[in-house]
């Protein structure tokens, strides 16, 4: 059972650290994104829904209590 906790407690962590990484790139796009050439930009555009999907995952493993009080935090 602790491994299964440690499991779940590592996705949540993996889950925080993408979700914050790419909201803290956003200012950076935003700026470059006019400069950035078309392939780039599709690129950004189909993958942000990856980040929709994890922000989903984060909000069911919430909801279930599963996160520490640090990932609350």
């Amino acid at each position: 059972m602790a491994q299964v906790g440690s499991t779940v407690k590592l996705r949540v962590d993996v889950l925080l650290g993408s979700l914050l990484a790419a909201w803290a790139s956003l200012p950076r796009i935003v700026e470059q994104i006019d400069q950035l050439d078309l392939v780039d930009q599709l690129d950004f555009t189909e993958e942000w829904p990856l980040f929709e999907d994890q922000l989903r995952e984060l909000r069911q493993r919430a909801a279930a209590g599963v996160r520490s009080p640090e990932q609350t935090a």
